[in-house]
């Protein structure tokens, strides 16, 4: 099991081409393993509850349940590790990740940070707001805020945008293809110009020479 998880792991560090297809491609087949994995373990859960009377259990299933449960667990946090590793730590995330930084040095300590963004509202969340979705009940991130902005009504995102941000500054971040599409839209338009101003460019999440990640700063908050 070890081997089958730290194999694509290791292949995937190393991995040519598009980061996406790669991740996929070797990550597949241990999804496949994981799946199978945990069938079988499903598979002795049922035949203990159809026979009724644990104690009638012969050790050997007591045996198989023994070995099958921890090599789950075990193949679950493999998996998990080696996910995140070819999809949020490598892949196409070094760019949010970046911009995630670039954003926190927009903010004093202790103050808010309220940032909209279209592709990249599922990575930012992941680097601003770590194991927000892990949290039950109190969020740990009460003063991080990350918030998608729909592109197909530009003006609306941006104006609630702003309104989430209050007296904080927002930030706002665009592949230049997203700020494309908000400029072909005249309101989402004016509004961009008037309300933020672009404070820095930084490389594409694509590797496209011609793409890059605009971070755009709110002029006048509050």
């Amino acid at each position: 099991v070890v081997g089958a998880v730290a194999l694509p792991a290791a292949m995937g560090w190393f991995a040519a081409g598009d980061p996406r297809s790669s991740a996929l491609v070797l990550t597949l087949p241990l999804l496949v393993i994981v799946a199978a994995h945990g069938l079988a373990t499903v598979s002795v859960w049922v035949q203990l509850g159809q026979l009724g009377q644990l104690g009638m259990v012969s050790r050997g299933a007591w045996r198989t349940l023994g070995a099958t449960a921890p090599g789950l667990l075990a193949c679950t946090g493999l998996t998990v590790a080696t996910a995140l590793d070819l999809t949020v730590y490598r892949g196409q995330r070094p760019a949010w990740q970046q911009a995630a930084q670039v954003a926190l040095r927009t903010v004093t300590a202790g103050g808010r940070l309220v940032v909209g963004a279209a592709a990249g509202h599922g990575p930012l969340q992941c680097y601003l707001r770590p194991q927000h979705h892990g949290s039950r009940g109190d969020d740990p991130h009460p003063r991080r805020i990350v918030q998608e902005v729909a592109l197909h009504d530009g003006e609306t995102a941006l104006r609630a945008l702003l309104d989430a941000s209050g007296t904080a500054r927002a930030v706002l971040v665009l592949t230049t293809g997203e700020r494309d599409s908000l400029m072909s839209q005249p309101a989402a338009a004016a509004l961009l110009v008037s309300a933020f101003a672009c404070s820095a460019v930084l490389p594409g999440p694509s590797g496209d020479h011609d793409e890059g990640l605009l971070l755009w700063i709110e002029r006048n908050p509050g």
